[in-house]
């Protein structure tokens, strides 16, 4: 993957992740939290700020995790800025494989479906087979569904379906012997769980494609994609959907 950047793009893209606090610092319930007051551990931010070009999409954390992208790389308004647009034939992201090299996972993003189509995905990391993370649209529950599976344990989250047409919050945090869905800050599900994303396969790691060949890919917009090697507490949650601050 081109890694070529301008300096100009390069420190335009890069996020300054400020605070001393922990992850699990800060005070519950915070509604004057914002990802300044905290660290953020960020292992990937893809905010679509920088254009896309030959593919690379930029990663704003400073961790330089580029993704690559399927498809144009069209980028239009998005919730904060500017947004990916996932045409639903070739469009989706690549993301490098070593992101699942933590103790623990906070996934989440802006999320515009234009439709759903059953078992089209926001993202899937995994082999799609022995050990998988994948989030998106139950084709039998014809809701949204989280399920993580490896060793032996899996376990299957619900959520009420992300509107078309509108943004939505999703994010888990997947660490500390549990798993937590979110639809735009509110817990939806929480269920133990004995695993660690480095029990997941580094294989076939994407935002908007399924590890299964016969899944169609999303269709519609994302914006502010972070995924952090760290359990965030609801408070933080409710911070990054304010918008993921910048110095």
């Amino acid at each position: 993957m081109k890694k070529l950047l301008t300096t100009v793009a390069a420190l335009a893209a890069v996020l300054s992740i400020a605070g001393c606090a922990s992850s699990g610092g800060g005070a519950s319930g915070d509604e004057g939290m914002t990802t300044a007051d905290f660290d953020m551990k960020a292992l990937v931010v893809y905010d679509f700020e920088t254009p896309i070009e030959d593919g690379d999409v930029i990663d704003a954390s400073g961790n330089e995790r580029y993704g690559l992208a399927g498809g144009d790389g069209t980028l239009v308004e998005g919730k904060y800025g500017q947004a990916m647009v996932f045409n639903g034939s070739d469009g989706y992201i690549m993301v490098p494989e070593d992101t699942l090299d933590a103790a623990a996972w906070t996934f989440a993003a802006w999320v515009k479906p234009d439709s759903w189509r059953d078992w089209s995905r926001i993202m899937d990391f995994g082999d799609g087979n022995l050990a998988d993370i994948w989030l998106g649209f139950a084709g039998i529950e014809k809701r949204t569904r989280l399920d993580i599976f490896s060793s032996g344990k899996a376990v299957t989250l619900l959520a009420p379906t992300l509107v078309p047409g509108e943004w939505s919050h999703i994010a888990f945090t997947f660490g500390d012997g549990k798993v937590v869905l979110y639809v735009n800050g509110k817990a939806a599900q929480e269920v133990p769980l004995d695993l660690k994303p480095t029990d997941i396969v580094k294989k076939g790691c994407y935002i908007g494609r399924s590890n299964w060949s016969a899944d169609p890919l999303f269709t519609g917009a994302m914006d502010e994609i972070l995924i952090a090697d760290a359990v965030y507490t609801p408070a933080q949650i409710k911070a990054v959907m304010k918008g993921i601050v910048r110095k």
